[in-house]
């Protein structure tokens, strides 16, 4: 299977790739942490 990006769509042998939306969208998040990472130079 060959994959190349056209007009900002991804295709698949040429033709377009079937979109299917994810079934986790559209709750509000509630985030219990916030981590923060910071790596000193």
């Amino acid at each position: 299977m060959v994959f190349s990006v056209n007009n900002h769509r991804l295709m698949a042998n040429g033709a377009p790739a079937p979109f299917v939306a994810s079934p986790n969208r559209g709750a509000a998040l509630q985030p219990l942490y916030l981590i923060l990472h910071y790596t000193a130079a």
